[in-house]
């Protein structure tokens, strides 16, 4: 009887350390990125303003408050009133 020894490739984990990154609204007018540019405002104090952070947010809104941001950001474009003044408004 023969025995024969066979490598056996064990994957490895590289540990790196997560990156952070602050979340930044794209250039899209949609109520996405107008709900970013109220919670970068409101919450610049209290958070870090990570992607993460704002993920976490935005997925917590229900999908009566993320077509609200939606209908806003639309009507803001037609009136041409996407501007920074439409950023103070209230979060939704």
């Amino acid at each position: 009887m023969s025995t024969s020894t066979q490598a056996v490739a064990v994957p490895t984990q590289h540990t790196t350390a997560k990156k952070i990154v602050k979340m930044r609204p794209g250039p899209v007018r949609n109520g996405r990125n107008l709900c970013v540019h109220r919670w970068l405002k409101q919450f610049k104090d209290t958070t870090n303003g990570t992607m993460t952070e704002f993920k976490v947010y935005y997925e917590s809104l229900t999908k009566e408050q993320r077509e609200a941001y939606n209908k806003e950001a639309a009507g803001l474009v037609a009136r041409n009133a996407w501007n920074k003044d439409a950023f103070n408004g209230p979060m939704l």
